[in-house]
């Protein structure tokens, strides 16, 4: 949940390109049936394992390559860990959702709720 709250707080990661068939392309490869946040949290999870300093899947061109901002990427993951410390510092567990998509989504619907609205007639 931490690292969804973390992309959530910034802009798109996708880098500006007048290759606009490349951008979809590149959006493709990341997307998903079950919405915008799980692929939010896709994209971080794959940008974790190659960006992560001297590991065997290192790859610093991989952002650009998929045409993601890696500083927008690296500024999450800063916020991640500030998000992990104050669960830490007031004794909260740290539980991650895992692969369990549904509780993803209902935590992102609890968490939206009261930013929802109700059209009236007039």
């Amino acid at each position: 949940a931490a690292v969804v709250c973390a992309m959530l707080t910034l802009q798109l990661p996708w880098l500006p390109t007048k290759n606009k068939d490349r951008l979809h392309a590149c959006k493709q490869s990341f997307a998903v049936y079950e919405g915008d946040v799980v692929t939010l949290l896709n994209i971080y999870r794959q940008y974790e394992v190659y960006s992560a300093k001297g590991s065997s899947t290192e790859d610093p061109e991989w952002a650009k390559r998929h045409l993601l901002n890696a500083r927008l990427l690296d500024r999450a993951a800063r916020v991640r860990r500030q998000l992990i410390l104050y669960l830490q510092r007031f004794n909260l567990p740290e539980e991650s959702c895992g692969d369990e998509v549904v509780r993803i989504q209902r935590l992102t619907c609890a968490s939206l709720f009261l930013n929802a609205a109700r059209r009236l007639p007039n």
